[in-house]
């Protein structure tokens, strides 16, 4: 049976696949039989001999499986056969209570998912009821999720959960699937932007946009409309604010002015190497990526502009305690300081006040610095949350392995996010308090209108004024010209039209 098994572990498994595991278990009886390695009565009762029907407890208890997998494969990979008879010892990055906790947390999380109104697909529990032999375990029926944590300065992986049940599915789904990014692909478009010396208060026009389109294979065209989140639309925005607020449309625009091939080569750099269509779809999420690359994208925002790949191994050693190969963490430096500073900011401001804002006031309280972009695709397949602390990155994916609407309603920032929230804030219950990150010198700040993104005059309105922090060379030095003084001499005391301009 163990020698059935290395050719396709998941769909041989006797637990998930008995009739397939039988067949190849009966196969590899009787080569040994042809080949002369038993006799062909002992293989013929080897035959008859049943499969094992109840799993093993020792594994059933094996902490992290999806990370030992993935490291097993690795090192596999570099070793081969010697893997398995020269003794190694690996010594790993994993934190046993970090693992834990995102294990509950997730866990916890799919479980009230799959109670809301309005979820209609198998759940987990009703899943355990069914016969083994009577789904196709390759892709689950159920829910599932993927969490990583890793320290951004290293990149030691800390904690990775690759799926809901490992008896069901060996399928990792933080470093094999490729899922839909949503929104927590945004940010590589106006990181993009200023590092092409488009200023933070650079204002876009948010408002209904058609698009045509043309599929070379088909022959065939169509207008493509891209939508806002409820369909609404917010008039001038800022890249700051359609950013904290993740707008669909500005970022459409803003794609288009900059050209997706300049968003596709940056998205690259800083990790996303599964490929990215250079098509205005792809800026707001309809590219896909593995899970564990979207993480490795975000460590460039956490380190202010170094990239670092993950690594899940300290060190080897043989099995006299030699050393034989030791992680150097692998950094790269993709963005200067003062860009990957200021879309720190930015996704700050999403935690603070924006799509993610639930978690700070649900989880992290005032004090823990935190910045991080909750994602959604369009038609709620897949939601996401990839944040960060000064010394801890951690990304959230929730879905169904056959892409479906997990339900009307699903987002990333009320769904996948408190998954992320509920592990910061039992690991920060043990773990010192980061100081929050230091800004790089030579910003520039002004105080502006934010309906023109040009200086601040006595006749703006206080709601429209706020202060802005720019590369240098890109402030504005032009003053606002859609505000002019009331009849009565006097500057107005609110945006005009009294609109809500957060």
């Amino acid at each position: 049976m163990l020698a059935a098994l290395p050719k396709a572990p998941s769909n041989l498994s006797p637990f998930s696949h008995p009739e397939a595991a039988l067949r190849r278990r009966n196969l590899v009886l009787g080569l040994l039989a042809e080949q002369g390695y038993i006799g062909k009565a002992e293989a013929e009762a080897a035959k008859a001999y049943p499969l094992p029907v109840a799993r093993s407890r020792e594994r059933e208890d094996q902490i992290a499986p999806y990370f030992v997998e993935w490291v097993r494969r690795m090192l596999d990979d570099r070793f081969g056969e010697d893997l398995y008879r020269a003794g190694f010892r690996i010594y790993s990055t994993l934190d046993l209570e970090m693992q834990a906790i995102a294990d509950s947390a997730l866990q916890a999380q799919l479980k009230t998912l799959e109670s809301l109104p309005g979820y209609e697909h198998l759940t987990y529990e009703e899943a355990l009821k069914l016969p083994p032999d009577s789904v196709d375990w390759r892709l689950t029926p159920y829910l599932q999720g993927m969490f990583i944590a890793l320290d951004p300065e290293n990149g030691h992986v800390r904690a990775l959960v690759g799926g809901r049940d490992w008896h069901h599915s060996q399928f990792n789904r933080a470093t094999q699937a490729v899922r839909q990014t949503g929104s927590v692909f945004k940010p590589f478009v106006y990181t993009a932007a200023l590092a092409n010396d488009y200023p933070v208060s650079y204002v876009i026009y948010d408002a209904p946009l058609e698009l045509d389109q043309y599929d070379p294979e088909g022959d065939s065209t169509w207008i493509w409309s891209p939508k806002n989140y409820n369909n609404q639309f917010h008039g001038p925005m800022t890249l700051r604010d359609a950013l904290r607020r993740s707008v669909n449309v500005v970022t459409v625009k803003l794609a288009m002015q900059l050209g997706m091939e300049s968003v596709g080569q940056l998205a690259r750099r800083m990790g996303i190497r599964t490929p990215i269509p250079r098509v205005a779809a792809a800026s707001i999420g309809a590219a896909s990526a593995i899970p564990l690359q979207v993480v490795e994208a975000f460590t460039t925002y956490a380190n202010l502009g170094v990239r670092v790949a993950p690594e899940p191994i300290l060190r080897i050693e043989d099995k006299t305690g030699q050393i034989i190969w030791k992680a150097e963490p692998r950094r790269e430096e993709i963005l200067d300081p003062q860009t990957a500073w200021i879309v720190l900011t930015i996704l700050r401001d999403v935690v603070n006040a924006g799509t993610a804002a639930n978690i700070r006031t649900g989880y992290l309280g005032p004090e823990l610095p935190a910045a991080g972009k909750t994602g959604t695709t369009n038609d709620e397949t897949d939601i996401w949350f990839v944040g960060f602390t000064p010394d801890l990155l951690a990304g959230v994916w929730i879905g169904l392995d056959e892409p479906k609407g997990i339900f009307k309603g699903a987002v990333g920032g009320a769904h996948a996010a408190p998954v992320w929230g509920a592990f910061m804030q039992r690991v920060y219950q043990d773990r010192p308090m980061p100081d929050p990150w230091e800004p790089p010198g030579g910003l520039v700040q002004r105080t502006i209108d934010k309906l023109t993104g040009k200086l601040r005059t006595p006749y703006c309105p206080l709601d429209a004024i706020y202060t802005e922090i720019y590369l240098p060379g890109t402030e504005p030095v032009e003053e606002c010209d859609l505000h002019q003084p009331t009849p009565w001499g006097q500057p107005p005391t609110r945006a005009a039209g009294g609109g809500d301009h957060p």
